[in-house]
């Protein structure tokens, strides 16, 4: 098969046969691997896959805005079969047609009905055309019939983690980029202290979190609004400790670049502008959201699993989910987004109604295939404990307590 170099990159002159399904990302992986100059999307009349074979192409367009993937941009064309549950002779018969309309077929017969790729492999073996399958599953690629001019195919897992956060989004089906604040070494360092601080002495943090929040509330329910009250915060020391725990927290605060301290590194203030909404995540980084921050830290140390972490996520086109999401992560090892609520406890919220904003939002961001995850650093009564893990089985949101955590994502 001819190979031409453009932009560095090495395109065939392939032609990928896809077989259209509900899943898009085992049509997506073969694509990255062979760098076809064509993709051919087969399906069935269901009306609902013009739609899915439309997300396949969008995301190559998103993909091809990406530096390494620039050379990326196959022509795409559509076959519909004219059944909405074809069987193998009709399949058969359509590949005939294909093989004989484009050149240097590869025939990716993972997707369809079970008819439709044995249909298909048929018609592959009788036209001696090389075949690939898409093992989501097991993370692997496998191929027959390839001549040895064609170079190893890539690894699964390491094309998958090559792809950007708004092309499995797109690849799923869901618009739009994801807006996310800066995840700094010195953040991450910052909340894996405030983690360990607070295991070890779990009494004078959660009293020093008490301090600090009356510190900022000032007696009311949310954070002052007036320019002289905010102005005040950022003049005033935070309160004061003798303590060497609290003193380490507010330390390590100051060297993540959230604190300034006095010449002589007893008083501790706001490194941020007198600017309401930037106090405000100030306070909530001191009061437990460093728990984000080590749970990114955790999922940042395992790169081979988590090779791209977003902290502070708000998606560009909101449809039902409010607000922030802790944490969006790539993970290879189930192929999919993977969206983290991370809660110092149960006890300060509605958990059902946390949970069923949690099983929205995954399929807002991610798509049907997406995982969550409700993170929560305090394991709760029993009966709380079995009741919330059986709402989020039921609502597909996996919630785990204390070291499950560490377990599960390590």
């Amino acid at each position: 098969m001819e190979k031409d170099s453009v932009g560095g990159q090495i395109v065939r002159d392939i032609t990928l046969i896809n077989l259209v399904s509900d899943q898009t990302l085992q049509n997506l992986i073969p694509i990255l691997a062979l760098k076809p100059a064509r993709v051919v999307q087969v399906m069935s009349s269901d009306p609902r896959f013009p739609q899915i074979a439309g997300h396949l192409e969008n995301a190559l367009q998103k993909l091809a805005q990406v530096r390494s993937y620039m050379s990326l941009k196959p022509s795409f064309f559509r076959e519909t079969i004219a059944e909405r549950s074809p069987v193998i002779s009709t399949v058969s018969s359509v590949l005939h047609g294909i093989v004989s309309k484009y050149p240097n077929c590869v025939l990716n017969f993972t997707g369809g009905t079970k008819l439709m790729s044995i249909g298909a492999w048929q018609a592959a073996q009788e036209n001696h055309i090389p075949t690939v399958y898409c093992d989501t599953q097991q993370k692997r690629i496998i191929s027959a019939g390839f001549s040895q001019q064609l170079d190893r195919i890539p690894d699964f897992t390491e094309l998958f983690s090559t792809l950007p956060v708004e092309v499995v989004m797109a690849v799923n089906g869901v618009e739009g980029r994801l807006f996310s604040k800066k995840l700094t070494s010195r953040l991450r360092a910052f909340g894996k202290k405030a983690f360990e601080l607070a295991s070890e002495s779990p009494d004078e943090m959660d009293s020093y979190k008490g301090q600090i929040i009356a510190h900022f509330l000032r007696g009311k329910r949310n954070m002052p609004q007036s320019t002289s009250a905010l102005k005040s915060l950022v003049s005033t020391p935070l309160p004061s400790s003798n303590t060497n725990v609290v003193h380490e927290f507010l330390s390590s605060a100051v060297l993540a670049g959230l604190l300034v301290s006095s010449e002589n590194g007893k008083q501790f203030y706001p490194a941020c502008n007198a600017d309401r909404s930037q106090l405000t995540h100030l306070q909530n980084l001191l009061t437990g959201g460093w728990y984000e921050l080590y749970l990114a830290d955790l999922l940042c140390s395992n790169p081979s699993r988590f090779p791209t972490v977003h902290w502070s996520v708000e998606p560009e086109k909101r449809r039902t989910a409010v607000g922030e999401t802790d944490i969006v992560a790539i993970d290879s090892a189930s192929t999919a987004l993977h969206i983290i609520s991370c809660k110092s406890t149960l006890y300060n919220i509605k958990p059902l109604e946390h949970i069923e904003a949690m099983a929205q939002r995954r399929l807002e961001i991610g798509g049907t295939f997406a995982k969550a995850t409700v993170a929560v650093r305090c394991k709760p009564h029993r009966v709380m404990d079995d009741q919330v893990k059986k709402w989020g089985k039921l609502l597909k949101v996996n919630v785990l307590y204390d070291n499950e955590v560490s377990e599960h994502f390590c």
